[in-house]
This record gives C-alpha cells, structure tokens and sequence, in this order.
C-alpha cells in the first residue's frame, strides 16, 4: 500500500487552494473536533489539546489538512480558568461557524478524520472565517468573521 502523503496548510485560503469544490460537484471535507491529554512531562498540571480538525483528498491523492488547536488546562471537574472554559465551550461553535462557512464554498462537509500516525503533527493554524472574540475578562467566543 502506498503510504498517504500529508501537505498541512497554515490558513483555509491555502487548504480552498489545495481542495476547489470543481465543476458544480461538491469536493468532500472531514471536519472534526478533536481533544486528548497532553503528556505531563516537567509540570504535574493535566492538559489537555483540543481543536478543530479540517481534511480531504486533493487531485494528486494527497491528503490535506488544516488544524486550528489549544491547549487547556484540565482539572479532575473539567476545564481549569476562565479562559479554559469559555475555549472549550467554544470549539463547538467554532465548528459550527467553519462548517457554516464551507458549505457555503460548496463543500460536502462530513464528520470525521483520516487516522494518521502519532509522528505526523499538524501545523497550529487559524480559520480564517471565524474569529475568537473576547467578551470578559476570561471569556472568550467564537463568531463569523467579516468578510469571510
């Protein structure tokens, strides 16, 4: 089996570049959210990496994908701070206002991911459609970005 080439995108201009919905037929995206606990190495404080995952297949049969991440600290009841919770609460509208958006493009969004293996990390990248804004003195909300 011929082993998956990656190209990982820093911005969604790069990866609409890669991946152009072509000819009225909508290109087919995973989008994901994901989160798992990072390893504690020098500190004994949990946390944990959570973020939103974007993927497909581009015409050369490389796979393409962009990830927008943040770490978190995470307490035995949840997200630790301020900041920490109102980022967690936000991933799923993060998501929402991504998905909203590539649709829009002409995209056929779908749920899920390309497994890959644990040595290939992704480049921590923003989405451009949407912006985190803040609202309190720890809060923080995703929203559409104008213009985009």
């Amino acid at each position: 089996m011929k082993p998956t080439r990656v190209l990982r995108v820093p911005s969604l201009a790069a990866f609409v570049q890669e991946i152009p919905p072509a000819n009225g037929k909508p290109a087919v995206v995973r989008l994901n959210a994901v989160e798992s606990f990072l390893p504690n190495g020098k500190t004994a404080i949990p946390r944990k990496s959570i973020g939103l995952s974007l993927q497909g297949v581009n015409a050369q049969g490389e796979l393409v994908w962009l990830y927008e991440g943040h770490v978190i600290v995470w307490m035995p009841d949840g997200p630790g701070f301020g900041d920490d919770r109102s980022i967690y609460a936000g991933l799923p509208v993060l998501r929402n206002i991504v998905r909203a958006h590539l649709v829009s493009l002409g995209y056929d969004v779908r749920e899920g991911d390309y497994a890959l293996p644990a040595s290939v990390q992704p480049l921590n990248a923003r989405f451009e459609c949407a912006r985190w804004v803040k609202t309190g003195g720890q809060q923080w909300q995703p929203e559409p970005a104008r213009g985009g």
